[in-house]
């Protein structure tokens, strides 16, 4: 598939609005600017894909995190961590964009190398690249990283960077460094701003271009979310893999729903 872009309005931008956090719809936004002195570094969840119900998204999970850091019990966050891998496990995904592989591939056909970047931890990057894989999204070669281990439940998996929650500029920067890479532009796309706020302090440091685009596309799953039916799914959920009851009715139990019995 083939993508065709203007280049008159990038060379209007100044070196001020390089540093600019921009909302975008949509991902095609990477292929105006891929280039052999591009690094383009893309979010996963709720950036390419997201889980095809509720349960394991992004939304499901700030929201049951909410619930649970304001709990007495300190071990309701580590349960519902290892509730949500445990869903990941079990669930597949989607593309939020039907057309994100041929965009990618277009990127990296214009000689941009693409480095893929996620919250999540390592415990979960061959599960990660199994989700991806289905939907043909690889950033095993576009990356040119290779798999290390990286500590605090953190690595470098199939061209992806697995950042257990931390800084992911921060992380970024530790790569660079060991290279002694420094690109000409970098590219950052997510759906987090605070994330792209780091981006920003980064390259500002560095002096280099940055465009940083805040993904917008899916934002409507956040205004539809509605813990009533994260509830019900979860229920659907338990009765499907009962291997998993334990930790999602210790998670219930935060939210005070002594109805939520085992079903067995």
């Amino acid at each position: 598939m083939m993508y065709q872009f203007s280049c008159v309005g990038i060379l209007l931008f100044s070196s001020h609005l390089l540093s600019t956090v921009c909302d975008t719809q949509s991902i095609r936004v990477l292929a105006h600017h891929a280039s052999p002195d591009v690094c383009i570094v893309c979010d996963l969840d709720n950036t390419l894909v997201r889980p095809a119900g509720i349960l394991g998204s992004d939304e499901w999970f700030t929201d049951f995190l909410s619930q649970c850091s304001q709990h007495p019990f300190s071990d309701y966050v580590r349960i519902l961590i290892h509730l949500f891998e445990e869903i990941q496990h079990r669930v597949s995904l989607v593309q939020l964009e039907k057309d994100s592989h041929d965009i990618l591939l277009f990127c990296v056909d214009s000689g941009a190398r693409i480095i893929g970047m996620t919250a999540r931890s390592c415990r979960l990057q061959n599960r990660t690249v199994e989700q991806l894989a289905t939907l043909s999204l690889d950033f095993s070669t576009s990356s040119g990283l290779q798999d290390q281990n990286l500590g605090d439940s953190r690595s470098i998996y199939s061209g992806i960077v697995f950042c257990n929650g931390g800084n992911k500029a921060e992380m970024f920067r530790k790569l660079a460094d060991a290279e002694g890479y420094r690109p000409s532009m970098l590219i950052v796309i997510d759906d987090r701003r605070d994330y792209l706020a780091q981006f920003k302090l980064l390259c500002d440091e560095w002096g280099i271009s940055c465009l940083l685009y805040h993904y917008r596309g899916a934002d409507s799953f956040r205004e539809w979310y509605s813990r009533t039916d994260a509830v019900q799914e979860l229920k659907k959920f338990i009765a499907q893999y009962p291997e998993v009851a334990e930790s999602a009715l210790i998670i219930c139990a935060a939210f005070g729903m002594v109805e939520f019995s085992h079903p067995y």
